[in-house]
């Protein structure tokens, strides 16, 4: 005969699944209503060229400006570094003996 407490378990494990499939069937169905995205716009027109400087400012007074340099693209972050070198260790002179 089975017991009590594996009769509990049993009752504990099937509510579990029952609640699990709820939720899940929940989720599809509120996921089924279409919600509207804003549009996209964009701050520059390509027509309107390329920024060459960019102005922030806060609520408090302060500014930030960001201005581009002469030199635009990757190569200003893939410079090559030169290469430190490490003194050599000191040996002891060599004793005539």
């Amino acid at each position: 005969m089975i017991r009590k407490e594996t009769w509990l378990v049993l009752v504990v494990f099937a509510v579990l699944i029952g609640y699990a499939v709820y939720l899940n069937n929940q989720k599809k169905a509120s996921s089924e209503v279409a919600t509207p995205l804003p549009a996209s716009a964009f701050l520059i027109n390509a027509s309107e060229g390329q920024p060459t400087s960019i102005e922030v400012k806060s609520a408090d007074g302060q500014s930030v400006k960001l201005v581009r340099g002469p030199r635009v693209g990757p190569s200003n972050f893939l410079k090559k570094r030169k290469r430190i070198r490490r003194p050599r260790r000191l040996r002891r002179p060599r004793s005539p003996l």
